[in-house]
């Protein structure tokens, strides 16, 4: 993984989950709407982390969020043991509520 974009492809079964954290950036208290745009396969899971913590899975729909102070974002890809296949993936996070468009 590297900026903002993550390609990630597995031939095989591994023997525990894996996980990779995407870039963070701090966002500035405010109102903002995330999701997960996945080319390839989309059988994988993507944590939302909010100050440190899993705030919430996303995936190819917005889902929102509230802070109220500066704190650090990122999203994390979550690999099951029995995931194989290619992905591309990019996250987006824009301010606002985006969720009900």
């Amino acid at each position: 993984m590297s900026g903002h974009t993550a390609h990630v492809a597995r031939p095989d079964t591994a023997t525990g989950w894996q996980a990779r954290r995407m870039s963070a950036v701090t966002l500035p208290a405010g109102t903002y709407s995330v999701r997960v745009d996945i080319t390839g396969t989309a059988d994988l899971a993507f944590e939302v982390h909010v100050g440190g913590r899993v705030a919430f899975y996303a995936g190819s729909d917005w889902r929102r969020f509230t802070l109220d102070q500066p704190t650090e974002v990122y999203v994390q890809l979550a690999v099951s043991p029995t995931w194989t296949g290619e992905a591309t993936l990019t996250p987006v996070i824009l301010e606002g509520d985006w969720t009900t468009t």
